[in-house]
């Protein structure tokens, strides 16, 4: 649970910035390296059939399936990620307490 108080502000925004800073640091050097891996085998045109579906060469490596595995978990854990919530929560009371 964030600080909760008077001048307790401070501490619950360092604490959104240092949960942000990791949920999108990892989550950003991954998504890079899947977006580049794909832009090469696109621009090689480097796809295999696997039935009828065409996937990206680079994706018949299992270290680069399971990077791009866990890029997409990743990503699903992020859309739970309670930090999130309070920060919009946060948001939303600094502008009511700003507004005349």
């Amino acid at each position: 649970a964030l600080v909760r108080g008077p001048g307790k502000r401070g501490a619950a925004d360092c604490t959104i910035l240092c949960s942000l800073f990791i949920c999108l640091g990892r989550r950003g050097q991954l998504f890079i390296n899947q977006a580049r891996r794909l832009a090469s085998d696109c621009k090689t045109k480097s796809f295999v059939s696997v039935g009828c579906i065409k996937i990206p060469q680079y994706l018949l490596d299992m270290q680069n399936m399971g990077s791009l595995a866990l890029l997409i978990i990743l990503l699903l854990m992020c859309t739970q990620e309670p930090i999130f919530y309070c920060a919009g929560e946060q948001a939303g009371r600094r502008l009511a307490a700003s507004a005349p």
